[in-house]
């Protein structure tokens, strides 16, 4: 797994670079047209905020901790979902580490009594029209590494044939400077991950 992330960054940080300040057409986010029905929806940060994520994100692996189940079917828009990432080089290898702190704050959602270090990102997930940003999960759930939660919406045009069918990807993550988090577009990728 470690070669596929470093081929991701060997990749999208050379095309970054040729691009300067300018994001490529094919990479840029597109607003949904639901959003027209919610226009202050936290969400719309990712937008506003994509020049910012494009010009200093770093290429991490993201898990899927839930998303709209259209996304899983073709389809023409894009939905919300929840990742998890970190910035800590101990994921690129370890993804199964990643995958199971995605699995168990999924596995609090609906709970009465969830476990009590994740209860926020439980009601967040159960409620689903709450949003977090780059929120921090406690360490004590994550092998002792810094991991954060998200929402976002995903791309369809950045997923190969614009349908989620893993739970693993590339993702462009800056939250030092940015809300906002993407899925690498899968131009970027190594075609395995496909």
């Amino acid at each position: 797994m470690k070669s596929f992330i470093e081929h991701c960054r060997v990749k999208f940080y050379s095309d970054r670079e040729k691009a300067g300040q300018a994001i490529p057409f094919v990479d840029r986010l597109r607003l949904p047209s639901w959003f027209s029905q919610v226009p202050e929806h936290p969400l719309k940060c990712q937008y506003d905020e994509q020049s910012r994520l494009y010009q200093h994100g770093q290429v991490v692996w993201g898990h899927l901790v839930q998303a709209n189940k259209l996304l899983f079917e073709p389809g023409e828009l894009d939905h919300p979902a929840a990742v998890v990432f970190s910035l800590d080089p101990y994921f690129d290898e370890f993804t199964t580490a990643l995958a199971d702190i995605a699995r168990h704050i999924y596995a609090q959602k609906n709970l009465d009594d969830p476990d009590p270090a994740v209860a926020e990102f439980a009601r967040i997930i159960t409620d689903e029209f709450e949003v977090a940003f780059n929120a921090p999960i406690p360490k004590s759930r994550t092998v002792d590494r810094d991991v954060f939660y998200t929402a976002v919406v995903i791309q369809r045009s950045h997923l190969p044939d614009w349908v989620l069918k893993g739970s693993l990807f590339p993702y462009l993550v800056a939250p030092q400077f940015a809300r906002a988090t993407m899925i690498l577009p899968h131009r970027y990728w190594p075609y395995k991950l496909w």
